[in-house]
């Protein structure tokens, strides 16, 4: 079995089917900022570690907060918004489960 590189032809066609599809669902709710929100903030819970834990969390609340906070967005602005969170979301799932796999010892205060 022998492995294939994608070729330039099929990255091109992922961003232009990603293009499209950003423009069909570029209207972006409150309501998904609170659930992507809320699906961050259960994310960064998962750390084992204290100091990351707590830092994500209150990060992630932050800058929720004081973006739901101006009522002056534009619709470029909240999909930018949007996209830059679910990155972040997606960046904090992934360490909180290398995080898993290579436990280390507890602080004194978690005990």
């Amino acid at each position: 079995m022998s492995l294939t590189l994608p070729t330039q032809k099929t990255f091109s066609y992922i961003q232009n089917t990603t293009t499209l599809l950003k423009n069909h669902f570029s209207k972006i709710t409150t309501k998904q900022l609170k659930e992507l929100k809320k699906k961050t903030a259960e994310e960064a819970s998962k750390f084992t570690n204290y100091n990351f834990r707590e830092y994500f969390k209150e990060r992630s609340n932050e800058m929720f907060d004081e973006f739901l906070s101006t009522n002056e967005a534009s619709v470029e602005q909240l999909t930018q918004f949007y996209d830059d969170r679910l990155t972040e979301y997606e960046m904090i799932k992934r360490q909180a489960l290398i995080g898993k796999l290579y436990p280390e010892q507890k602080f004194v205060t978690e005990n």
